[in-house]
């Protein structure tokens, strides 16, 4: 029996490692690529910031289309009570920054086993930028604001960081 769960487990692993459609840039690279061959553009995220089973509640990703590259971020809750969040701070000991945005344009679902999703997905200005860069080399929090609040602490977020200076290489 025990032989049987590990294999299971280890088959489960293999094939989730990396969302669909999604490879490696380079042999080493964590820095993972899909083609969107239909709007004709390039996604690129960390597989460090992928969940396998459930969505993290922070992931960055950069969109590369012709010559035009964008950096964007996901704050994401998933759970069983609704946060109705309107308001995204990442806060460390000296930084500190704030993202806002409108219930109509943030995703909600309710599954059917009852759990709730809330995401809102920002485009990251060129000038908010050197701030994530300090909050993410060091601890910080992220707090979900709305009728109710959930906070995430953070050591770091060297994935982020890793992102970042590959959106800052891109040309």
């Amino acid at each position: 029996m025990k032989k049987i769960q590990i294999l299971i487990f280890s088959t489960i692993l293999s094939c989730s490692t990396l969302p669909k459609g999604f490879s490696p840039i380079a042999p080493e690279s964590n820095i993972i690529e899909k083609k969107d061959l239909v709007e004709n553009r390039n996604i690129y995220t960390h597989s460090d910031l992928v969940g396998l089973f459930k969505p993290k509640p922070l992931h960055m990703y950069v969109i590369t289309k012709d010559k035009n590259k964008w950096l964007r971020i996901v704050f994401t809750y998933t759970g069983t009570d609704w946060i109705f969040f309107e308001k995204m701070f990442l806060s460390g000991k000296e930084e500190r920054i704030e993202f806002s945005i409108e219930n109509y344009d943030k995703f909600t679902n309710v599954a059917s086993d009852a759990s709730i999703t809330e995401k809102a997905d920002i485009l990251i200005d060129k000038s908010e930028i050197k701030t994530l860069k300090n909050l993410f080399a060091k601890p910080f929090t992220l707090r979900l604001r709305g009728k109710y609040q959930r906070d995430f602490d953070y050591d770091n977020c060297i994935s982020c960081l890793e992102l970042i200076n590959y959106y800052d290489s891109l040309k």
